[in-house]
């Protein structure tokens, strides 16, 4: 593997350690804005961010450590609906706790 690629791959955990480390910090605290939603997008995840809660919907943004991955139809910003998004995260902190990454 050559020097660059190494970097590259090592810069992309660092950061997604840093993303999973603040939803595990919001999750603890009960609060959702700050926390990740990931779609299946092409050979990988689109992730995109909560970063504002409304009564019945959220506002997200594109994650830029998830690379060119976008849902087509979310872009780079949208405001999405709030169960989704709660639906989303059950989902992820279900399958955490089935694998013990909690």
């Amino acid at each position: 593997m050559d020097d660059k690629l190494a970097k590259w791959l090592k810069e992309r955990e660092r950061l997604y350690d840093e993303l999973e480390k603040q939803d595990r910090i919001i999750k603890q605290a009960g609060g959702i804005v700050g926390r990740y939603i990931s779609e299946v997008e092409c050979d990988g995840y689109a992730i995109y961010i909560i970063t504002r809660e409304y009564k019945t919907k959220v506002k997200i943004e594109h994650w830029p450590g998830s690379e060119d991955y976008y849902v087509p139809y979310w872009g780079e910003k949208a405001t999405i609906d709030k169960s989704y998004a709660i639906d989303s995260l059950k989902s992820r902190d279900g399958l955490n706790e089935l694998f013990g990454r909690t």
